[in-house]
């Protein structure tokens, strides 16, 4: 049987507690408190890990199906480990065979390891250390004890009760709202379709997004990139048999890339704009564009050469203000080195890749030898290398940084805030330091569904396990 979990921390170990009461905690009246002890951290445990699923994708990458199951397979673990055994152990136990094997994602991963960490230990177990302010895990093995316990729980969801930076609160309204609005344009395109319209009609619907493309593209170089007369010729993917430089060849790419879709984009638009009968568009695949797009999506076809923004507004910014960038980089034969702005790229992931492949080409080595090393006094004077290069247009989230190190942030804070520039380069037979750093993880959007690299960044040990559990984590700024 299928339920909602019920809104809350508070709600959801009630939940636990009256669910389980029967076969697991009735069974305890004679038990020893350390059991009880146990079972109310596991009951916590597991409602935070539910109510982080509100935050998705801050809170988890995905919104992982815990049920209650898993407390009934986390008592037994408690069991086990009193017949003897270290936190570790437990940790291990609680990890492996309950939580773990949900998630598919390293950081995660992560964030599980650091509360089952935290919650299970002699300082949270005692009683020493609080929960939350006002909340400890109940000294004794009565019942009633642990009710009231749980009556100390605030009753609001706000995201500091799991971690999560104050301003997560803004994200998940703007979240649900996206989602009320996607519904609603869902259910608005099952009635708009252009096999059940008018065709005039249908075309009314895309007017508006035809005059923003033309505002977009209201200029001559545009024109040139949207017919293929732009500075190189377009009309075959490069070959990288022809093109030995990993850098030239990207940057090819990438201009190759940018003018085939602006040109259909653009072929698409026209034809909508030119034409007042259905002769040209009775074909399946404008019709399928048209419909994706009055429904508020991008094409699937579209989406499939670039990712980008899941706003059809924001995709075609995006998508003229990179199909521009890189055709002045061609015109103006610049190489992509020294200073680069992700903003600009259809693809960072490949072009790391490109200066990776680059470097080792340069150091006569295999690239399996070269490790990335990153610094923040970024100038070019600081540049030690041609293929050391200053990476721009990054944006954080979960936390704070000023070129020195990781920072909680604050309530009044900004969801995403900018990322000082930084010099990424390829190092031969370089170990990065561990200590007073944390991995932070490198993602082509907000969404967290692609991960570009890791990058260590500066941290205390005092603010490590609070900016695990705030997800931080960097993004190409959209």
């Amino acid at each position: 049987v299928a339920y909602e979990t019920p809104p809350g921390v508070k709600e959801n170990i009630r939940l636990t507690y009256t669910e389980c009461s029967e076969e697991i905690l009735k069974k305890c009246g004679g038990c020893d408190e350390n059991r009880h002890k146990l079972l109310f951290a596991l009951a916590w445990l597991h409602a935070l890990l539910l109510e982080r699923k509100l935050f998705t994708p801050q809170g988890w990458k995905s919104p992982y199906e815990f049920v209650s199951g898993d407390i009934r397979a986390g008592t037994l673990l408690v069991d086990v480990y009193q017949d003897g055994g270290d936190w570790e152990t437990l940790h291990d136990l609680i990890f492996v065979f309950v939580y773990g094997g949900r998630m598919d994602d390293k950081f995660d991963h992560r964030v599980l390891k650091t509360y089952i960490q935290r919650i299970f230990s002699d300082n949270i177990i005692e009683g020493k250390y609080e929960l939350i302010p006002g909340v400890r895990v109940p000294a004794t093995n009565d019942i009633i004890s642990h009710f009231s316990a749980i009556s100390n729980i605030p009753n609001s969801d706000s995201p500091v009760i799991v971690d999560l930076p104050p301003n997560a609160a803004r994200g998940i309204q703007q979240t649900a709202g996206k989602a009320i609005i996607e519904k609603l344009r869902n259910i608005e395109s099952l009635d708009t379709k252009q096999n059940d319209l008018d065709q005039n009609k249908w075309i009314e619907l895309l007017r508006p997004l035809v005059d923003f493309w033309k505002k977009l593209t209201n200029n001559n170089t545009l024109a040139k990139l949207a017919t293929g007369e732009s500075h190189i010729l377009r009309s075959e993917e490069p070959d990288k048999k022809q093109i030995q430089d990993p850098l030239h060849l990207f940057l090819k790419k990438e201009h190759y890339v940018g003018i085939a879709l602006v040109g259909i984009v653009s072929s698409f638009f026209n034809s909508i704009d030119q034409e007042t009968n259905s002769a040209k568009l009775a074909t399946e695949q404008p019709i399928q564009w048209g419909n994706e797009l009055i429904g508020g999506h991008v094409p699937h076809d579209w989406v499939r050469r670039w990712e980008g923004p899941r706003q059809v507004s924001l995709w075609l910014t995006g998508l003229i203000k990179r199909a521009l960038a890189i055709d002045l980089m061609v015109a103006q034969g610049r190489p992509l080195e020294n200073k680069v702005n992700f903003t600009n790229l259809f693809s960072p992931g490949a072009y790391l890749s490109a200066l990776r492949q680059q470097t080792a080409k340069s150091e006569n080595c295999s690239m399996h030898d070269l490790r990335p090393s990153f610094s923040w006094n970024a100038r070019y004077e600081n540049l030690s290398s041609k293929l050391d290069v200053i990476v721009e247009g990054l944006v954080l989230q979960g936390g704070k940084f000023d070129g020195t190190s990781l920072e909680e942030t604050h309530a009044s804070a900004p969801d995403f805030i900018d990322f000082p520039p930084m010099i990424v380069s390829f190092v031969r037979n370089f170990e990065p330091t561990k200590e007073n750093f944390l991995q932070t993880p490198l993602y082509s959007s907000s969404a967290r569904d692609r991960l570009l690299m890791e990058i260590p960044l500066p941290c205390s040990k005092q603010e490590r396990e609070k900016l695990i559990l705030a997800s931080i984590a960097l993004f190409v700024s959209e």
